[in-house]
């Protein structure tokens, strides 16, 4: 991505991200992540997401246009670069979500960030990654807010790359590049006080686990901006902190580090 990126100064009118294998991007890799978690190589893990984060950045604000070209699967850090695509041409069948939370862990390279952007109320936010919803196809995947009104959805499969290709060049004809938001409103410690409640009844009715709402009162922190008045101008990259901080925190816990286990050994999650 990062190399991509550097060539749209010179050799190119617009980027496609894509691939041709079964699915577009299932996320992070697990064995790897658990294997420093359990090394307790925090320092690394925080390089890893620093630079995953800070790539996202770049891959939202290229200088030209970035198109992902999504298909199947586009889940925790492939929905990510979705999200963080400047436009997107999705295949009819595309299941696209955050799913951290199935391993014990919360979206940590802008997933937080761009749900706060598209969600007005935060605890619709929550509720959307909180229950790791993965969309049913390209459609539903808009209405989950995963794809806005502006991206395009292609019904036939085989031509999913040379429509992206096509979308991508006509973008590029009047694109101008933004720059990283400084002016987010935080819902600060009303829309925590709110999306707390929601996982506190969530764990008295037995939905949840103890470690759910763990994960909650986190997710929580992150999309209402922190320890900030609401109302308060916040930053991208204030967001993109906030997020880094938890997510380490959650690499941390015995619960967290079971459940990443548990997935690469059965790959269902772990309700612990």
């Amino acid at each position: 991505v990062d190399r991509g990126v550097e060539l749209l100064d010179t050799s190119f009118q617009a980027m496609i991200i894509t691939n041709n294998g079964d699915n577009f991007s299932v996320g992070a890799n697990l064995v790897l992540l658990l294997a420093a978690a359990q090394t307790e190589d925090f320092d690394g893990i925080d390089l890893m997401i620093r630079h995953f984060q800070q790539s996202m950045l770049r891959l939202k604000y290229a200088p030209r246009p970035v198109v992902s070209a999504v298909f199947s699967r586009a889940l925790g850090g492939g929905c990510e670069i979705v999200l963080q695509s400047h436009r997107v041409q999705a295949s009819a069948e595309t299941y696209i979500g955050l799913v951290e939370v199935g391993v014990g862990l919360i979206p940590s390279a802008g997933g937080c960030k761009e749900m706060v952007l598209r969600y007005p109320d935060s605890l619709e936010a929550f509720e959307v990654i909180g229950q790791g919803k993965v969309s049913g196809s390209a459609e539903e995947a808009r209405q989950l807010r995963f794809l806005n009104a502006a991206d395009r959805i292609s019904m036939n499969p085989e031509l999913l790359i040379g429509e992206a290709q096509q979308f991508a060049i006509e973008l590029a004809a009047d694109y101008s590049p933004g720059a990283p938001r400084l002016d987010i409103p935080a819902g600060g410690e009303p829309a925590y006080a709110k999306m707390r409640l929601a996982a506190w009844s969530a764990r008295e009715s037995g939905w949840i686990s103890n470690h759910d709402f763990v994960i909650g009162e986190k997710l929580a922190y992150v999309l209402s901006g922190g320890r900030v008045t609401a109302g308060s101008k916040i930053s991208e990259q204030h967001l993109l902190d906030l997020e880094r901080e938890a997510f380490l925190s959650l690499c941390g816990m015995r619960q967290t580090q079971q459940r990443i286990e548990y997935m690469l050994k059965n790959g269902k999650p772990l309700r612990n």
